[in-house]
């Protein structure tokens, strides 16, 4: 199969520092969409608009981060727990927010905050004694 020049532009485009990454995800769901690759439609569609809860999550979209608790009179505290168990289970979550959202946060340098359930955050609390807001926090580092 011979690439068409949609492909070989939208390749040109995907090496270009000048074009976001997400102009470039959105163009490939067009092309994707147009020439019927439903794999690829499927995947670019999540990685534009978010991953809903009822759909699996790539890998690399799991992020290791901190716990917080929001304390009334204090502000925000990172939650600290023993043993390997309590860290990956607790300060490793799926990120579900769309391609776009994360760009951002991360061309401003801020954290990425995702709330938990309320059943999590139930649990979290109980086995912390505390009575506060919970969220998780993933803080990229930006090497330059």
């Amino acid at each position: 199969m011979r690439p068409t020049s949609a492909l070989i532009e939208l390749q040109r485009e995907a090496m270009s520092e000048h074009v976001s990454l997400v102009a470039v995800m959105e163009k490939a769901y067009g092309y994707a969409v147009e020439n019927e690759l439903h794999e690829l439609e499927t995947w670019l569609y999540n990685e534009l608009n978010g991953y809903p809860e009822t759909t699996i999550t790539p890998w690399y979209r799991r992020l290791s981060g901190t716990l917080l608790a929001e304390m009334p009179f204090s502000g925000w505290h990172p939650i600290e727990g023993d043993g390997g168990d309590f860290k990956r289970h607790v300060t490793t979550l799926t990120c579900r927010l769309p391609l776009s959202e994360i760009v951002t946060k991360y061309e401003r340098n801020q954290p990425i905050r995702l709330p938990f359930t309320s059943d999590e955050s139930n649990l979290i609390s109980e086995v912390f004694e505390i009575d506060s807001r919970l969220f998780f926090v993933y803080r990229h580092r930006i090497i330059s």
